[in-house]
């Protein structure tokens, strides 16, 4: 069966078990991208109604399945630097500027989840391991204004407004203070120089292993955090990041890291975490400081030490609790 037919009923099952109206697709575009081909859905206007909520529902399913998927991590090239542009002169938030390079990488996947949950996107569709990291058609038509936000994302809106205004201050108190004791762990040395034997694998009880991401969850459960877990959240930078991208278990990813804010970066550029940070400071050249559990430091010594990284390369989680 041909993909789109396959893609049409899958549309129309889904719809029918949801009680959603069925848009009508006006064409159906194929085109090449990210070496796949790939069915391009542009969805008539028409088949939304006045805007009411179960039309709203309904443009909630198209924009998760059908919206076209032109952008995605790694992608390069001037609709990118368009998507940075807007994205940094969108009235929803007020955050830290992109700089505009061309490339859908960590910062811009981070800033579209951003800019999706203010403008009042639904929180199943703003994983950026899913359709959300897409930047689509509808999804430029609201940032550039060129389309007015539905009423149910006005609503889930002024609801986040209102729950972000309560949460801030915490927050930033948990923050610091998570701060606080990971600058009091700098120069802590693992036994006999590079072994994991170390203070932080005695803690979370798993021996000798790797310890970049449980150094930093020591030091979060140590500043009261319910997000993080003493032998279960988290040891494993894969794990920390889907619950990140998903908005799992306390965090969520964000493109605006203040001091203190844990993270992971992406050395290869695949999305594909290969140790955990925190963050310190903005270096002001497309670097920032960090200090990091499980690296060598100048003496030749493994233990935790600061480091300057490339900002770009850098996922970071914003903790809730």
């Amino acid at each position: 069966m041909p993909s789109n037919i396959r893609t049409t009923k899958a549309m129309k099952t889904y719809a029918k078990a949801h009680g959603l109206k069925i848009p009508k697709v006006s064409t159906v575009n194929p085109f090449w991208g990210g070496g796949k081909r790939t069915l391009a859905w542009r969805v008539s206007g028409d088949a939304f109604g006045a805007g009411n909520a179960s039309a709203q529902k309904t443009q909630d399913l198209v924009d998760m399945l059908f919206g076209i998927p032109f952008l995605i991590y790694g992608k390069k090239g001037p609709t990118v630097e368009r998507l940075q542009r807007d994205l940094n002169t969108n009235p929803y938030t007020n955050s830290r500027k992109l700089t505009i390079d061309g490339e859908m990488g960590p910062l811009t996947c981070a800033a579209i989840k951003s800019a999706k949950y203010w403008m009042g996107y639904a929180s199943a569709h703003m994983d950026p391991d899913l359709k959300d990291q897409v930047a689509g058609e509808w999804f430029f038509d609201l940032l550039e204004k060129n389309k007015s936000l539905p009423s149910i994302y006005k609503t889930r809106r002024a609801n986040r407004l209102e729950k972000a205004k309560a949460n801030d201050t915490p927050q930033i108190d948990l923050r610091l203070k998570a701060l606080g004791i990971v600058k009091g762990e700098l120069g802590t040395m693992e036994a006999g120089g590079y072994s994991n034997v170390i203070k932080y694998n005695t803690w979370w009880g798993w021996g000798a292993v790797a310890y970049c991401v449980i150094g930093v969850s020591y030091c979060w459960v140590k500043a009261g955090s319910v997000a993080f877990k003493k032998g279960s959240r988290w040891a494993n930078t894969d794990a920390m990041l889907a619950d990140g991208k998903a908005g799992r278990n306390g965090i969520h990813i964000t493109h605006s890291p203040q001091p203190g804010t844990p993270g992971v970066i992406d050395f290869s550029g695949h999305s594909d975490p290969d140790h955990a940070i925190t963050f310190v400071k903005d270096n002001g050249n497309g670097t920032c400081e960090t200090i990091e559990f499980n690296v060598v430091g100048s003496n030749g010594m493994g233990g935790v030490w600061r480091k300057d990284r490339p900002l770009r390369q850098c996922w970071w989680f914003a903790v809730e609790h």
